[in-house]
């Protein structure tokens, strides 16, 4: 379980690339433009943000630092 919320927390690989938040953007921009044309896509920024913070929560004391750049979760969903 705690390596899924890693694995999620990092968006996989994507998390230890070096300028790991300007990945962690893109990607949550292209998701978003796929899908906001959809009725639900207000639902779905919402869930993302109530997920992002119970995954990074829980994904927080897995790392040494306080606030870990491989952590992207949070610039993919656009927090």
């Amino acid at each position: 379980m705690s390596n899924m919320i890693v694995t999620l927390a990092t968006l996989g690989p994507l998390g230890f690339l070096p300028a790991s938040g300007t990945f962690g953007s893109v990607v949550g921009f292209f998701c978003a433009f796929f899908i906001y044309h959809y009725s639900w896509y207000p639902i779905f920024v919402t869930a993302m943000l109530v997920a992002a913070f119970f995954i990074i929560r829980a994904a927080l004391p897995h790392f040494t630092e306080e606030d870990p750049s491989a952590i992207i979760f949070d610039e993919f969903v656009g927090a």
